[in-house]
């Protein structure tokens, strides 16, 4: 990546070229930084602090190798669901899919006898990958959702992989973390609202 040289005043014995730097990055060349950390007492200094010139070095910072390891195997796992959900066939009764890869009914169901919030998210996976978006959405609203932002992560992952640093999302793991718990918060929703629906 080009670099440029961007100036700064930076004044106080706390003073953090880095921070300095990242005030800069969406500015020209040689532009003045005028930052303190504390009493300002010093000025005049004047000194060249080195400036990524498209973007800042906190926001696009290098990926170490195990982050890197770890962007592949996303995008790697995601691949692996989708083609497991594609050798799948979907049940015709919009659930119990999973079975189909040795695994066991779901118990919620099979004590309640209604399904649980998740049940059918296989079966709308299996729907996406074939392109049938309103059985998978009948399957599991849930379901296509998370088919739908799977594929997004899929593409970041390789562009993340690829360049080798965070675009867009530059704390993915708070960011994934918060969009999973609102995720099952919506599926339970769903799943009332649907239980709701078939009680009327």
């Amino acid at each position: 990546m080009r670099q440029q040289h961007a100036f700064g005043r930076i004044c106080g014995p706390l003073a953090d070229p880095h921070r300095a730097i990242s005030s800069c990055c969406r500015s020209a060349s040689r532009t003045k930084i005028y930052w303190c950390e504390g009493p300002c007492k010093n000025t005049s200094w004047l000194i060249p602090l080195p400036a990524m010139s498209e973007s800042c070095p906190q926001t696009r910072r290098a990926l170490t190798r195990t982050q890197r390891l770890l962007m592949v195997l996303l995008g790697a796992g995601i691949v692996v669901v989708f083609g497991i959900a594609g050798w799948c066939q979907p049940d015709p009764r919009g659930y119990g899919t999973h079975q189909q890869l040795g695994m066991p009914p779901c118990t919620f169901r099979e004590l309640t006898g209604v399904n649980c919030p998740h049940c059918g998210l296989t079966t709308s996976f299996s729907w996406f990958v074939r392109g049938k978006i309103g059985n998978s959405m009948q399957a599991n609203p849930a379901g296509l959702i998370l088919a739908s932002a799977s594929v997004v992560i899929f593409i970041w992952s390789v562009v993340v992989s690829l360049r080798g640093a965070f675009v867009i999302l530059h704390e993915p793991g708070r960011f994934m973390l918060i969009s999973f718990v609102i995720w099952v918060l919506f599926s339970v929703v769903v799943w009332f609202f649907r239980l709701f629906w078939k009680s009327i």
